[in-house]
């Protein structure tokens, strides 16, 4: 059946007569109505749920415990996992109608369904049955579950995991070039035109508000540390992703177990069939977002009007592609198709720059191979064979932090890096006539920016350089990469993770659980003495002005930098500093205090005092998944002591505010967090940001949360005999669960 087709199946027709008729309930009946392989894999799955409804999903095969992940997915948040595939193949437009149109204008450029096709069809059978696998666990759950009401696709196809994949590969800017501007010729106004005139700049706020990037600005962070730090002698690993609590890229805890190896327990990002952080009997690692330049724009002129596909080339032209694609656009509740054209080079589809032209490029977009490189990571057993997966460089936008029971630590700037000619300015546009320009390749694994058991002990990333990621004398020297290799600079939260993990030379897993969660803000012992040093100068020359800050400039002088929800300095110095980034600090008088006034009169104007305790302001909620819903000041929330990334703090929560604008709401920030030690039989603890379920009828909608609000983690069970005694439900899906 087409992904387009709007009908059920026949079999699902019959079961609905055959319910209607008085038949048992679906789960008894499901196996004699569908003899077929999805049947076959949900014979074979166990889904053990543990107390905080996690999935230890055990089976025999790889593809039954994709089967089981893509089920339970599913049964847990299956409105986001449609939205995001919707969103990944191009047809949200069906569901938000024009607002969404550019989206899906830039995904046919791209052409993400065409390209996902290929690239499943060019799969080895063995490896096919997985992907198989993870779209019949979707329709198997859809199928047994006739009361669910998918709002766009009735039938998932394999192809779709990879689009998934494809379409959050790229940033919404390339060398200032703008996705959204991509070249498009509407038949309705017989025009060329952008994707972006004919959509709006943003998606609804129903939707993941990203094109094409799932990763919000907060960055994630990684730490390793190696036996020789260690109170233990094993490896530890620090995973902690910082991605939106809502909309599209959540991160979904699971456990698969099966016969054929692939054992690993993490998270999956929802609506996929791998798991893209986590760790196994051997190993384990996590991603953090890198600056590697993978993607470029290349200026492209069409100089004559009577040939308009000739573009510049090599001293001669070539001949540009055009195609047409239909599309499908609600208005009101009407699905109107509409024809584009698009237009694209050797470089790839071309965008509106200025007032001329480029192509863009994106590393890995045709080939793909992510979610093949996760399955052969989550497979290694030991560094070599995981170094070996590494080394297919199929990652456009991810470094890789990693530790194993052998004691390594490891660590890599980047994965699929193109290789580009010296000379010219890559963070901008060039030229794309030149062929001296054009990408020669990738960049093999071992020219990587990458550190192995630094004798410092200990590695950290966080978004930040990779030549300051461990301590003095073992960094690597960033005169031997190419500038685009790792244009980062560094960050906050890296010298926050540089200044605790130099600090500790006996480190416990307790240790760094507790660490994992810390709240010092490192970055205001660099600003508040400036502060108080104005207003003592404020105070001898204008004491009137200066009074009404005393209050707030003594909760800050006595502070001890570490946030805490009972402290009011925490709330003054946020709210300062989240200001006073957007300012410029050295123009005009006083400019510190300046925008301590405007946060003074702020918290004044909402909580009639100066002193407002950081719990006060700063909650966490729970609303539903897309995010669109409004946050509630009177519905239930709970304070947390977590803060902006950039204030230097690792426990990172990015808040919105609320409808009265007196308090802010995490959006974004701590998400999955795990920890690992690495001994004989590796332990670990997880914790997620408020559940694992998105029902709010559910016990698992909110039950996390009371342990992350304070900073604290639960058990990740891995090995089967724990999971097993832990298990609090079991069953095979579409079945009665056995306890």
């Amino acid at each position: 059946m087409s992904p387009y087709s709007r009908g059920r199946s026949a079999p699902v027709v019959l079961l609905c007569v055959l319910l209607a008729a008085g038949c048992a309930p679906i789960r008894s009946v499901v196996s004699s109505v569908f003899p077929d392989q999805a049947e076959r894999w949900a014979r074979t799955v166990t889904i053990h749920r543990d107390e905080w409804g996690v999935p230890h999903i055990f089976a025999p095969t790889d593809a039954a415990v994709v089967f089981g992940l893509a089920y339970a997915q599913a049964e847990d948040n299956f409105w986001q996992v449609e939205e995001d595939v919707v969103r990944s193949i191009g047809r949200a437009a069906e569901l938000y109608g024009p607002d969404a149109l550019a989206d899906d204008l830039v995904r046919a450029a791209f052409q993400v369904e065409q390209l996902s096709r290929d690239e499943y069809a060019r799969e080895p059978e063995a490896r096919r049955a997985m992907w198989d696998a993870w779209a019949a666990g979707l329709n198997y759950w859809l199928r047994s579950h006739p009361e669910a009401r998918p709002r766009l696709i009735t039938r998932f196809e394999p192809w779709m995991a990879f689009s998934r994949f494809r379409s959050a590969s790229a940033g919404t800017r390339i060398d200032g070039a703008r996705l959204g501007d991509v070249l498009v010729f509407d038949a309705d106004a017989d025009a060329w035109t952008t994707a972006f005139a004919l959509g709006r700049d943003r998606a609804p706020a129903s939707a993941d508000t990203s094109t094409f990037d799932p990763e919000p600005l907060d960055g994630s962070n990684a730490w390793a540390i190696g036996p020789k730090r260690s109170a233990s002698g094993y490896a530890l690993l620090f995973q902690n992703p910082h991605v939106g609590f809502f909309g599209g890229g959540q991160r979904y805890e699971a456990h698969l177990h099966s016969d054929e190896g692939y054992r690993v327990s993490g998270f999956a990002i929802l609506g996929t069939p791998m798991i893209r952080s986590g760790h196994n009997e051997r190993l384990g690692w996590t991603h953090t977002n890198t600056a590697a330049d993978d993607a470029d724009a290349f200026r492209v002129e069409f100089p004559d009007a009577q040939r308009p596909l000739e573009y510049r080339y090599d001293g001669g032209f070539r001949s540009a592609e055009e195609w047409e694609d239909t599309l499908r656009v609600r208005i009101d509740t009407t699905l109107v198709e509409r024809r584009f054209r698009f237009r694209r080079t050797h470089h790839g589809p071309v965008v509106r720059l200025g007032d001329g032209y480029a192509a863009i490029r994106v590393a890995r977009f045709e080939d793909g191979g992510s979610l093949q490189q996760w399955y052969a990571m989550g497979k290694a057993d030991d560094f070599d064979s995981f170094r070996t997966a590494l080394a297919q460089t199929a990652f456009p936008v991810s470094n890789t932090m990693y530790a194993d029971v052998a004691g390594n630590i490891f660590f890599v700037q980047g994965n699929a890096v193109p290789r580009r000619a010296a000379g010219p300015d890559w963070t901008r546009p060039v030229d794309g006539a030149d062929p001296a320009n054009d990408w020669q390749g990738y960049h093999d694994f071992e020219e990587l920016p990458q550190l192995r058991n630094p004798a410092s002990g200990w590695i950290q990333n966080t978004n930040a350089t990779p030549y300051l990621a461990t301590g003095d004398g073992d960094n690597l020297d960033a005169a031997g990469y190419p500038p685009y290799m790792a244009p980062e600079p560094d960050n906050a939260r890296a010298r926050t993770s540089r200044h605790i993990l130099d600090a500790n030379a006996s480190w416990t897993f307790e240790a760094l659980a507790a660490a994992a969660f810390d709240t010092r803000m490192l970055e205001a012992p660099d600003y508040i003495p400036a502060m108080v040093d104005e207003w003592e100068r404020m105070g001898g020359e204008d004491p009137d002005r200066a009074v009404p800050l005393d209050a707030a400039i003594e909760a800050l002088r006595n502070w001890d930098g570490v946030s805490q929800t009972t402290s009011p300095a925490t709330t003054l110095f946020v709210l300062w500093f989240e200001r006073f980034r957007r300012t410029n600090p050295d123009t005009g008088a006083f400019p510190r205090l300046r925008v301590l006034e405007e946060v003074v009169t702020k918290l004044r104007a909402d909580w009639d005092t100066v002193l407002v305790p950081w719990g006060e302001v700063n909650r966490i909620q729970r609303v539903h998944t897309s995010g669109a819903e409004p946050f509630d000041d009177d519905a239930p929330s709970l304070p947390t002591a977590g803060a902006p990334g950039w204030t230097g703090i690792i426990f990172n929560v990015t808040g919105r505010e609320g409808p009265a604008g007196r308090r802010r709401y995490g959006v974004s920030g701590h998400t999955w967090v795990g920890i690992v030690e690495f001994g004989p039989r590796p332990r670990a603890k997880s914790i997620v940001t408020f559940g694992q379920s998105a029902d709010p009828t559910s016990p698992h909608y909110f039950d996390q949360a009371v342990l992350y609000a304070v900073g604290r983690f639960k058990d990740a069970w891995y090995w089967p005999e724990d999971v097993q005694r832990q298990a609090m439900r079991t069953y095979r899906p579409g079945r009665v669960e056995s306890n």
